[in-house]
């Protein structure tokens, strides 16, 4: 799907040889405002505030504590998870 668009990112890490923890996560999240994730069906969207802080960080972690994939951070915006219409609402449309 992103291939489909000849998208091309400044920076690439694959989640499974090195994990994005704790404190690369809060350097990830002090870039972004909004902080967009797939959880089955659905697509969440949180602003990044201490309030919503607990909710979003729940949604964007993996069972081993790891920041889910994919990440893509993306115009003030982290997107988690994989659902197509959300990459369409916040990826591809985007201005």
């Amino acid at each position: 799907m992103i291939e489909d668009k000849k998208m091309t990112f400044m920076e690439i890490e694959d989640a499974r040889k090195n994990k994005i923890e704790d404190e690369k996560l809060e350097t990830i999240l002090a870039s972004v405002d909004t902080i967009v994730v797939s959880s089955g069906k659905k697509i969440l969207i949180f602003n990044n505030t201490l309030s919503e802080k607990q909710l979003f960080t729940d949604k964007i972690k993996g069972p081993g504590g790891n920041l889910r994939a994919p990440a893509l951070s993306f115009n003030n915006t982290l997107i988690v998870g994989f659902h197509e219409e959300m990459y369409d609402r916040f990826l591809f449309l985007s201005k």
